[in-house]
């Protein structure tokens, strides 16, 4: 009589299957690790990335404000004639375009944007439209009532205000107040080219509320957010050392460190504080440009 040969068994035994669960358990593991070490670079280089532009947009824009300190288009040797009372405009645009503290600064100028007199009287300018003449422009897209004015030539220089209604499109005549001692532009005497009206511009410079803030003529508007500290000091004319009390009329340069604040990050080798948030502090040094020799 033939035995009849029971088949074997094919496939995984429970050891083997353990096995392999603990093999694809520690696969799997290590896939999550790589994902999340890949996460954190990343949010530690998107955090440093946002740093690094709000560093570059605050320090082009305070920057640009900080040059400017005091400048007009005409020559800084223009002041008020000396029958004219200074009012604190002038002054401060003569003496101390810049004031501040150690953890804010204010600045005053005429504006970029310049405009050529063609006519004036003692209480009106008649401006030359800017050649190429953009699509859709008109004096008042640029000046409004109550908008202050800073007139100048070679010699003098003003700040008035527009009032009255005193902005006429159609003659591109600007009305303002008080009255100049004489007209700030008299055909023969200087080139129309020398005498210029721009905008008066008062910009402050300060931390609100973790952001980096800026008033320009009394508005205010949030430049960058997450700015933790701001620190002022000031370079006196023929000084080494910056200080946070100058002697304001004296004041040649700014030194402006600014501590900024991006997303929260965990482990890693980026330097964070004690929230885990990622934070770097950073400094420019700007001249004032009508302060140099």
């Amino acid at each position: 009589m033939s035995r009849i040969r029971q088949p074997r068994h094919m496939g995984f035994g429970l050891i083997e299957l353990m096995i392999a669960m603990v093999l694809g358990l520690l696969v799997l593991g290590a896939a999550i690790a790589v994902f999340q070490s890949n996460q954190r670079t990343f949010n530690a280089n998107e955090g440093q990335n946002r740093i690094q532009e709000g560093a570059r947009a605050a320090y082009e824009m305070l920057s640009r404000d900080l040059r400017a300190t005091g400048g007009t288009a005409c020559s800084k040797q223009a002041i008020p004639d000396v029958e004219h009372a200074n009012s604190a405009d002038e002054n401060n645009l003569m003496v101390t375009p810049i004031t501040g503290t150690a953890n804010e600064f204010t600045v005053v100028s005429a504006d970029d944007a310049s405009y050529q007199i063609t006519a004036a009287t003692t209480t009106t300018a008649t401006l030359l439209p800017p050649s190429p003449l953009p699509a859709g422009w008109k004096l008042s897209s640029g000046f409004k009532e109550n908008d202050k004015l800073v007139l100048c030539n070679a010699t003098r220089m003003y700040v008035v205000t527009i009032s009255g209604g005193g902005v006429n499109d159609a003659t591109n005549t600007l009305t303002f107040s008080p009255a100049t001692p004489v007209p700030i532009y008299q055909s023969g005497i200087a080139p129309e080219a020398t005498v210029s009206a721009a905008r008066f511009r008062s910009a402050r410079w300060y931390l609100n509320g973790g952001s980096l803030y800026t008033s320009r003529n009394g508005v205010a508007q949030a430049v960058v957010p997450g700015v933790t500290a701001m620190n002022v000091s000031y370079r006196q004319l023929n000084g080494a050392a910056y200080t946070t009390t100058p002697s304001w009329p004296d004041v040649v340069a700014v030194r402006v460190n600014l501590t900024l604040r991006g997303q929260r990050t965990i482990g890693g080798d980026v330097r964070v504080d004690g929230s885990n948030f990622i934070t770097r502090t950073t400094s420019n040094t700007t001249a004032i440009r009508i302060k140099v020799p």
